[in-house]
């Protein structure tokens, strides 16, 4: 992003304000469209916003001394450490990078510390022997050059490309079913024999939650299982606290059963 800045400026101030301009776009049309989609996580300072801000952050470094933008990276990059506190948890201050909770969000890219490869893609492009004019003339460097021109619409298009290459592959080889009832037998019983019980009683009497909880717990051919609702919870409780009194368990032991949630 960085060194793209670089790029743009040398194409002249009208190319990098279409530059900025289009990335500020797509990012708000980003959340746009994240908020209708997924209201609770939706996109509010993803990738390509912190691109934006930090891009003009970044502009007064286009002409500072290498020395100063190479010193300005290394102290965004450490910023979260040195200056992360409460008092930036607010919503208003989650784009700058410093608070202690992270946001709920889809894509999350604070400015600090990301305001750092920016600063070190400038100081990069600044340290390098100069921008060649390059022509390429064969197929893979014109591929790579078509691909660096053009890096904004491959990265809104790799996420619906690979998700529909992994929706075909599991239309060609489904995954396996999730045996709900299995896997509750299997934690029953590890949590039991865990607390010192035998292992014969712990499986007669998980083998009983799971009989008595059929409508609960699903199975791999049945998928409409109860939700776990208060009367549930409290049924569970009961087939819990029924097969312990029907089991040969040790009455000294605790298995846990009664608490499972």
């Amino acid at each position: 992003s960085g060194f793209g800045l670089v790029l743009a400026e040398h194409a002249g101030p009208r190319a990098a304000a279409r530059r900025l301009a289009m990335i500020a776009g797509v990012a708000m049309a980003i959340t746009a469209v994240t908020r209708w989609i997924f209201p609770q996580d939706y996109i509010f300072f993803g990738i390509l916003h912190c691109i934006a801000v930090t891009n003009l952050i970044a502009l007064p470094f286009l002409r500072a001394p290498v020395v100063e933008v190479l010193a300005a990276a290394g102290l965004a990059g450490i910023a979260p450490l040195l200056f992360s506190s409460l008092r930036f948890d607010g919503a208003w201050w989650w784009w700058l990078g410093l608070s202690q909770a992270s946001p709920r969000t889809l894509d999350y890219r604070p400015v600090l510390p990301w305001l750092a490869p920016v600063l070190l893609g400038i100081g990069a492009a600044r340290i390098g022997p100069g921008l060649p004019d390059w022509s390429p003339r064969t197929v893979l460097p014109r591929a790579l050059g078509w691909a660096g021109r053009h890096s904004l619409l491959l990265y809104l298009t790799h996420q619906p490309a690979l998700l529909g290459l992994l929706l075909l592959a599991g239309l060609v080889r489904p995954p396996p079913a999730i045996d709900t009832a299995a896997d509750f037998s299997r934690q029953c019983r590890a949590e039991c024999i865990s607390v010192g019980a035998g292992a014969e009683g712990c499986n007669a009497a998980c083998e009983c939650v799971r009989v008595k909880l059929g409508p609960v717990l699903g199975s791999s051919t049945d998928d409409k299982a109860e939700p776990l609702s208060a009367p549930m919870q409290q049924r569970l409780r009961d087939a819990s606290a029924a097969c312990l009194r029907t089991e040969p368990l040790d009455p000294g032991r605790d298995t846990g059963l009664g608490e499972i949630r």
